[in-house]
This record gives structure tokens, sequence and C-alpha cells, in this order.
């Protein structure tokens, strides 16, 4: 008797219904932004080393990908354009800044 073959469940993935794992999705990503690289010369890198993916592919990665990224931009202009509050010095009039610089 044999035993029943168990597979291991798919790994939950970025983007539904995609085979595109997040790896794969931030080095597309990081490609684009970090390393210059438009979408047309990574599709001719991945023909390069055999792997055939659409130019419309990778644009429907990225605009999933930007959607699951906008919580996080909003909250990071949030932080970023916080308002803080800072003293300011009175500025010196050039008269009694030079006055003090004579002896």
């Amino acid at each position: 008797m044999r035993a029943p073959i168990i597979t291991a469940p798919m790994p939950l993935l970025p983007i539904p219904k995609s085979y595109a794992g997040a790896s794969l999705l931030a080095d597309i990503l990081i490609d684009k932004y970090v390393n210059h690289l438009p979408f047309y010369r990574q599709i001719q890198m991945f023909r390069q080393q055999g792997i055939s993916i659409a130019p419309a592919t990778i644009n429907g990665w990225f605009q999933d990908v930007a959607d699951l990224m906008r919580p996080t931009w909003y909250r990071l202009r949030e932080l970023v354009l916080k308002p803080t509050t800072s003293r300011v010095m009175k500025r010196q009039s050039r008269s009694s800044t030079m006055k003090s610089t004579k002896r």
C-alpha cells in the first residue's frame, strides 16, 4: 500500500491570482527606482535568462504593488509633513550685530 501524497499549501502571495512572489516584485521595483532600469530593459534581462514575461504583466504587477503600498505612502506623508513646533530666534538688526563685533 502506498502512502498518499501530501502537498503543502501555497504561500500567501502579495497579488492574488498571480505567480509573482514578494521577492520578485521587490526586485522589479528596486531595479526600476534604485538601479534606474526601465521595465523594457528588465524584460530583456529576464529573456536572456530564459524567462518570458509580457510587458503588460509587469505593468499590472507594478500597479498592484502601488495599490498595496498606498497606505504606507499615506502614513509616511503624514509623518513627514507633520507640523512641528520649533523656536525661532529673533533676528538681530545689522547695526546691533556690527556694534557687538567692534572692539
